[in-house]
């Protein structure tokens, strides 16, 4: 049940040159219970955010803009023209490079606008409409912007959901022009953000980025625009201190906030000369493999980038929560798959039914067992979780299967989950007289004594069998199980707290009795934390030596030595 709105695009058609006054009287609110975003029925573009409740509204516009690359000329033209003339050579890559004045070119490893137009450009102008779609159905909305053949917005609102889904169509990038271009989402609010920008360090910490300047020395401001640019792995965030908002990326990108209440990302990149940091040729890949951006034998054209955003928008208490979540949704996103099931299995699980059960049902059915994860599983430990801190636990296990799958290694058959929602254990005298044990059918989700295995601002980052020693068939199994929590301390005051995870339920030790032992290792899962030294607190003017007798000297000295010894660097 989808309708599709295509009003808009008509309107873009028939009013090529809106009015000021008919922008004004043209609102259409899209809501999904929980936010409001209020489009300009003529330009097609966002006008403001809010929730549903009417407790909090911001300003709200998202463009598609470019940069103008640097092509190391302090014009920023002559390189390119010369590039078009051939005058850069006959090379293979026929690549242009900075000039013999210094100035750095944007390229692979440079983000550099052009001197003679730092700032970014508009795709379109502001007072030409953008086509846009609007499809609407039961669960979801979902309004596409267009500013170019090369470049549009797909925005989706989930009923009831917080979060607001994005995807980006960015390419290939015209250069035929000869003007390498960069292409970023900016986003912009009325938020007094007092030129603070957050990004994550790796996924994990939360950084604070204050503009034109750095912490520890006194910044001389030559480069405003890329000087201000900051690695985006994970997440992003502004805001006022009651509002924020933050984005989560699905790719490393990079992020800036250069002026109060914007946040932009870059999505994409195509230069047409070399920035003369090793690779030997512009930044332009093309459909037939990266060629120049003039003279190639390529007509495919080059390469078209998507990618996803999802922001979070709303009161600074909880923002915290919801980014990381949302960034973990991107980083890990669901898995659908499928797996051919027994007989046994299906009747365990509860899928077999009355009918099922008569002689009618094939034998080769009933003796099938096939087992769900017989070849293993492995969570990748790059795909980390957002933010705090991991440990590390190995399990050894005794099992005599013959299966390598780390659901058969843990002695369960068919299915295993960590989010499962357990019945709390009843009292010692109600096991006696029920005579049973606690009861682990999982619970209705309204189930107010329900208790998570798993808590929420925990993540199952590795649930892997040990390589190095479970191929030795002759010892036992061990699995290596990789905890982390998933906020830094502060960022929330409910969970952004130490969390405890009971492994003997994580693990069902009271059904798996093959698991023999458990014991903590360092996050490498190379050395037992028993056995490893306390880390050394370093201060501003230590001695770092990798001389052992550097401590004695010190302490001789007068000071504290600071030699690094292995288990310290470990």
């Amino acid at each position: 049940d989808v309708h599709r709105d295509t009003h808009y695009s008509q309107t873009a058609q028939d009013h090529p040159h809106p009015q000021p006054q008919q922008q004004q009287q043209q609102q259409r609110i899209v809501s999904n219970g929980l936010i409001n975003i209020t489009l300009d029925e003529v330009t097609g573009r966002f006008t403001q955010i809010a929730a549903a409740d009417g407790s909090w509204a911001i300003q709200f516009t998202q463009e598609i803009m470019w940069y103008k690359s640097s092509n190391g000329e302090d014009s920023d033209t002559a390189a390119a023209d010369a590039a078009g003339s051939g005058e850069c050579g006959s090379g293979s890559s026929g690549e242009c490079s900075s000039s013999s004045n210094g100035r750095q070119s944007s390229g692979a490893y440079i983000f550099r606008p052009a001197a003679d137009t730092p700032d970014a450009q508009q795709i379109n102008p502001l007072d030409q409409p953008l086509k846009i779609t609007v499809a609407t159905g039961p669960v979801v909305t979902q309004i596409t912007q267009t500013w170019s053949d090369w470049a549009s917005l797909t925005t989706r609102l989930v009923v009831r959901s917080p979060q607001i889904y994005q995807e980006w169509s960015v390419g290939p990038i015209p250069v035929a022009d000869r003007i390498g271009k960069e292409i970023i989402v900016r986003t912009t609010t009325d938020l007094n953000t007092s030129g603070v920008l957050f990004t994550d360090s790796n996924g994990r910490e939360m950084l604070m980025r204050k503009r034109d300047y750095r912490p520890s020395w006194t910044l001389n401001v030559t480069e405003p625009v890329s000087g201000n640019y900051y690695p985006l792995t994970s997440a992003a965030a502004v805001s006022d201190g009651c509002i924020g908002v933050g984005v989560a990326v699905d790719r490393a990108q990079g992020a800036a906030s250069l002026t109060d209440g914007h946040l932009e990302v870059m999505v994409h990149r195509t230069t047409v000369v070399d920035d003369q940091r090793g690779v030997g040729e512009p930044l332009n890949e093309t459909i037939c493999g990266t060629t120049a951006a003039t003279g190639s034998s390529c007509t495919a054209g080059g390469l078209a980038a998507r990618g996803r955003h999802t922001y979070v928008i709303g009161p600074v208490q909880g923002l915290a929560r919801s980014l990381r979540s949302a960034a973990q949704q991107l980083n890990d996103p669901v898995i659908l798959a499928f797996s051919e099931l027994g007989y046994s299995d299906l009747k365990s699980h509860g899928a077999i039914s009355a009918h099922e059960e008569s002689p009618e049902v094939p034998e080769k059915s009933r003796s099938s067992e096939t087992r769900i994860n017989k070849g293993g599983t492995r969570s990748d430990p790059r795909a980390a979780a957002k933010g705090g801190t991991v440990s590390d636990t190995v399990v050894s296990s005794s099992s005599g299967s013959d299966s390598s799958g780390i659901i058969p290694a843990l002695g369960i058959r068919g299915r295993w989950s960590g989010l499962q929602q357990r019945k709390p254990a009843p009292s010692a005298a109600a096991a006696a007289v029920a005579g049973s044990g606690p009861d682990l059918t999982p619970a209705a989700p309204a189930a107010a004594a329900a208790e998570s295995v798993l808590p929420s601002n925990v993540h199952l980052m590795t649930l892997m069998l040990s390589e190095e020693i479970s191929s030795n068939s002759s010892s036992s199994k061990k699995l290596i199980l990789r905890l982390a929590h998933t906020l830094q301390a502060g960022e929330d005051a409910e969970l952004a707290v130490p969390a405890r995870v009971d492994l003997s339920k994580l693990l069902d030790l009271e059904h798996n009795t093959s698991i023999t032992n458990i014991t903590e290792l360092s996050l490498t899962a190379a050395r037992y934390k028993a056995d490893m030294k306390r880390p050394r607190s370093w201060l501003a003017g230590d001695l770092i030596s990798h001389d052992s007798s550097a401590p004695a000297a010190a302490a001789a000295a007068g000071g504290e030595g600071a030699a690094v010894d292995d288990a310290a660097a470990a």
